[in-house]
């Protein structure tokens, strides 16, 4: 076995999770309280969905409880073991994809190398174990993910790649609403966020968003950097693309015009950032939800 995993930088764009394995794990809750699996090198990121849990997860020697619900992430290098009992949905996946492992071998048990271990501000922002107040909706994407690996769907792929995103964008919006009441700026930040929410339809500068705050736009950009992990351009971006995601899912407006919603005047920049940002292209994405 190797030293550890590589830590590389990644953008958010650079994300595009390729699964490697989907399980569902449904005899924990059969198990004594208190036994546990065998302590293993975790390889590639895996994250669990817990159904039912009265159990823990020992990550690097620290142990987390777990209920259900939870959602865990483990990392390339981390030495875990679970602790009985739970039943779980389970994810192992290529972050970037471009590991090259083979999926229909794949095996988490077997000795191999490690994938690299991202430096990111959404993938730092995921906590071990992260307890939802909505799971529901963690639960249908689980499923989803599992029901898929076992398909022969021709687009199950892409719809894969499109849940594995909406679950890691869904658990940072959800931590990042958190962190933001602990901010002294609170109040500017919140500010902030609902104007760009409220304006998505057009081009954002941070001057414009300046003049709503009583700070210099030099000054805005460092608290807000600094609070969400990511700068202001980063995050109107985000949530430009993930509306246009929305829009793509449950509407059948043009691309081209889901672009102009979505404040890209300029239709190809659109499609070159969506593909950056997802790992398809609008019309691939759509093809998921849509069969014409």
């Amino acid at each position: 076995m190797d030293n550890g995993p590589v830590i590389k930088k990644i953008s958010s764009d650079g994300i595009s999770p390729n699964l490697l394995r989907a399980a569902y794990f449904t005899v924990g809750m059969e198990l004594a309280k208190g036994s546990r699996t065998q302590a293993r090198y975790v390889y590639d990121y895996e994250m669990e969905y817990y159904t039912e849990a009265d159990g823990a997860m020992v990550i690097n020697d620290k142990v987390f409880p777990i209920k259900q619900g939870d959602i865990v992430l483990r990392k390339p290098g981390q030495l875990v073991q679970g602790v009985m009992p739970y039943n779980c949905y389970l994810i192992i996946f290529d972050m970037d994809g471009n590991t090259g492992k083979d999926s229909s071998c794949y095996s988490f048990e077997k000795v191999q190398p490690f994938q690299n271990l991202f430096d990111n501000p959404v993938i730092n922002t995921i906590p071990h174990v992260h307890s939802s107040e909505a799971p529901t909706g963690y639960y249908k994407l689980f499923k989803d993910i599992y029901e898929l690996s076992l398909s022969n769907e021709d687009t199950k792929a892409l719809m894969i790649k499109s849940s594995i995103l909406q679950i890691l964008n869904m658990i940072y919006e959800e931590v990042k609403k958190k962190v933001i009441p602990q901010s002294p700026y609170y109040l500017v930040l919140k500010r902030v966020t609902d104007y760009i929410k409220q304006n998505l339809d057009r081009k954002i500068g941070l001057g414009d968003i300046a003049s709503i705050t009583p700070y210099s736009p030099n000054h805005l950009h460092k608290i807000f950097t600094q609070t969400f992990n990511m700068t202001l351009n980063c995050y109107i971006n985000n949530m430009k693309l993930e509306r246009a995601k929305r829009m793509l899912s449950s509407t059948v407006l043009p691309v081209y015009q889901v672009a102009i919603m979505c404040g890209f005047e300029n239709i190809p920049y659109f499609s070159y950032r969506f593909k950056k940002y997802t790992g398809m292209s609008p019309r691939q994405f759509r093809s998921g939800f849509f069969y014409y």
